[in-house]
């Protein structure tokens, strides 16, 4: 063996790590916050991903609480009270990049209450507000741009069925966008078995209707990038009867995807002693760059090391 045997090899080495190091790009999987409400302080997240959620009220709604890793905003029968659930972090959904906001659901229930309001609302909204307690903070009246998932739509379904959907929000206008809806699963009857989220009959606008959601958990899933997004939904509970998956596009429907700077949030308004009860929030980007064009010099480099004896 010659004394360059032994530099040919090392530096054959150094460049495959050099070229998988260019090739691979960004790693997937980035996370940017996972707070599973374990430390028992909504503003904090002292064992996840993120520093915590700000927990804003409007009309004397009552505090989040954060109790043996389960996050409950509840709100009493008076339907004008209400609160938004903010992420310290903000981030961008308006990137090449494919973010990805989990909600993970552990109660959804609300009475029967035909005053007031009910609306459930789980997406992201532009940050451009501070404080912690302010006046109307309902995401399709608060002059701030938002994709926001509901629960429930506010409009005259039949008696029983769960409607929701998805809406881009532009805040200068107070125009809302309607990109999808979709249904949960109720028998009709007001009882289990197999049913995720039931539905009661009676009421004339279903924010104003009962929920109570009966499988033991559900994910709910946005994945946003530029122009694309899809809505999903997930539960380790086998007898849950889950809404399709959807995607499109924001050009589509005739929307620009301006939400570059933007919290995960979570918007509740009280009616009947509305709930909703989080085990977990995430936000991560998914997607991988495409690979970087490798220096012609580096090339080069290379070819002379595998040409030479």
């Amino acid at each position: 063996m010659t004394y360059m045997q032994p530099i040919r090899r090392f530096a054959m080495f150094m460049l495959a790590a050099a070229l998988l190091g260019l090739l691979a790009g960004s790693p997937a999987g980035a996370s940017i916050i996972d707070d599973h409400f374990d430390d028992g302080d909504v503003a904090t997240n002292t064992t996840g991903d993120g520093t915590g959620f700000v927990d804003r009220k409007g009309f004397g709604a009552s505090p989040a609480v954060e109790s043996g890793s389960i996050l409950t905003q509840a709100n009493a029968a008076d339907g004008t009270q209400q609160t938004l659930l903010l992420s310290n972090e903000t981030f961008s959904v308006a990137s090449a990049m494919t973010t990805r906001i989990t909600w993970t659901l552990t109660d959804v229930s609300k009475n029967l209450v035909n005053t007031g309001n009910g609306r459930m609302l789980l997406g992201v909204i532009a940050d451009n507000e501070s404080g912690t307690s302010i006046g109307n903070l309902n995401p399709y009246e608060s002059d701030r741009d938002g994709l926001w998932i509901a629960i429930n739509h506010d409009q005259d379904p039949a008696a029983g069925e769960g409607v929701g959907g998805l809406a881009y929000i532009d805040g200068a206008d107070d125009d809302a966008v309607g990109f999808t809806s979709f249904s949960w699963d109720d028998n009709g009857a007001g009882v289990g078995g197999g049913t995720l989220i039931d539905f009661g009959s009676g009421a004339t606008r279903e924010d104003r209707n009962s929920i109570d959601m009966i499988a033991g958990d559900v994910t709910v899933i946005l994945d946003v990038s530029q122009d694309a997004w899809s809505l999903s939904f997930a539960s380790t509970d086998t007898n849950a009867v889950l809404p399709a998956s959807v995607s499109g596009t924001f050009t589509g429907l005739g929307a620009i995807n301006d939400l570059s700077n933007v919290h995960a949030a979570a918007f509740l308004q009280g009616n009947g002693n509305t709930t909703f009860s989080f085990d977990r929030i995430t936000v991560e980007s998914i997607a991988v760059p495409a690979p970087v064009a490798l220096p012609a010099g580096l090339v080069l480099f290379g070819g002379m090391l595998m040409r030479r004896r």
